[in-house]
């Protein structure tokens, strides 16, 4: 049975695929930048400036080359975050694809629910975790420190996701409601059926 398609939930399907559409691109750079600079060799000049601001903070004044690995250890935190993100969209949009087909108490809705909280917390807890990799690699360069990740986006992402499943309305089977129903009975069986 299908589900009657409100506003509210095509807005929501519509803003999930923009944002896995989001999460992709925020993987593939993020990726393509840790991957790549394993491999180009050499060094990356910088005076913590642009993009080297939002990963490291630089010790002292002037122009300082930073070896190209030590950068790539430097986007560690953010690929974990995007790749929980990426993972995260990619439930949410399946959930919401099984709900539009299935209706609100589809199969398996109960674990997408605690998948979705489950992730959403990873984006917490995943970047913190990897920061003491990365930043013991970072300071190696003598000239950089990397500040802590902020746990700001994922926990965002944490209260939106626990205020969207705690605020969602329980449906139950279509079974299980008529049997809850007093106004529904099973018509009662006659002397001739018996």
């Amino acid at each position: 049975m299908e589900e009657p398609r409100p506003r509210l939930q095509k807005a929501l399907r519509i803003l999930a695929v923009l944002l896995l559409i989001f999460s992709i691109l925020c993987f593939v750079i993020v990726a393509f930048t840790f991957v790549t600079s394993f491999f180009i060799g050499g060094q990356i000049i910088s005076d913590g400036t642009g993009i080297m601001r939002l990963l490291m903070r630089v010790n002292q004044h002037g122009k300082h080359a930073i070896d190209s690995a030590l950068f790539g250890f430097a986007w560690l935190p953010g690929l974990g975050a995007v790749t929980v993100f990426l993972v995260w969209c990619i439930v949410l949009l399946n959930a919401l694809r099984k709900r539009k087909k299935l209706g609100p108490a589809y199969p398996g809705a109960r674990r997408c629910r605690i998948a979705l909280c489950v992730l959403a917390g990873l984006t917490i807890a995943l970047p913190l975790a990897l920061w003491p990799i990365s930043a013991p690699m970072v300071a190696k360069s003598g000239f950089f420190v990397q500040p802590m990740p902020t746990p700001v986006p994922g926990a965002v992402l944490l209260c939106c996701t626990l205020l969207g499943v705690l605020s969602a309305r329980r449906v139950k089977p279509a079974e299980e409601a008529a049997a809850e129903d007093p106004l529904v009975q099973e018509p009662k069986k006659t002397e001739d059926e018996a």
